[in-house]
């Protein structure tokens, strides 16, 4: 009898195990899902054009963002999401910026936000830029964006970069 009741609780014990083995799984795939950041499915680079007579350049900010993925556009729409909409930013002092052109992005629709735009794929951002002085040195940028899937938004991203005149 007692053969007969261990039998049965370790086969009673499998279902458990199986159930626990699965429950280990998820958590772990969830602990991978949170450490991926904006930046790990968000390319950005940036490259300036050959400089106009007036001084002003004109640098080119291309963001890669992987497929199944968005960030939000600027303007995003909401007020409750300006604090992560996609912005580009002079990274010092001596760096001035006439006029960032962000694209419009695409038309999103939710329930609790109405409509919003996000940006997909890839997309180019150009930015009117001149060094105080007059310097055609390289000039310091931060791009701050926000991914978010269908499913989940990884934490909001700050990339700061530098970006040479092309020759």
């Amino acid at each position: 009898m007692r053969r007969l009741l261990a039998c049965r609780t370790l086969h009673e014990g499998k279902p458990l195990l199986f159930a626990l083995v699965l429950l280990v799984g998820a958590v772990a795939v969830g602990l991978v899902e949170a450490r991926k950041r904006s930046q790990d499915v968000v390319r950005v680079n940036a490259v300036f054009e050959p400089a106009a007579a007036d001084g002003w350049r004109r640098l080119l900010v291309t963001l890669r963002i992987q497929p199944g993925w968005h960030i939000y556009a600027n303007p995003v729409g909401p007020t409750e999401l300006h604090d992560v909409q996609t912005e580009i930013s002079p990274a010092t002092a001596d760096t001035i910026f006439l006029r960032v052109d962000y694209p419009r992005g695409k038309v999103q629709q939710s329930e609790f936000l109405g409509s919003y735009r996000i940006y997909e794929g890839t997309v180019t951002i150009p930015v009117l830029v001149r060094h105080k002085g007059g310097s055609t040195g390289p000039a310091g940028i931060v791009v701050r964006f926000q991914a978010c899937s269908d499913r989940t938004c990884l934490p909001p991203a700050r990339v700061r970069l530098m970006a040479s005149p092309s020759r």
